[in-house]
């Protein structure tokens, strides 16, 4: 009954903190960018 219970609390924590996250189509695709630049930096020092 207590995993139920902090499960719960987790995801209700984790849809008031998506709420209030101020993310539009702009900052995603920065967001997105930036992850690819680091994959592209990391891919070419391990080749």
């Amino acid at each position: 009954m207590c995993f139920l219970g902090f499960s719960m609390i987790g995801w209700i924590c984790n849809i008031v903190a998506m709420h209030f996250y101020p993310l539009t189509k702009e900052k995603m695709e920065e967001i997105q960018d930036e992850i690819a630049r680091i994959k592209n930096e990391q891919s070419q020092v391990k080749a």
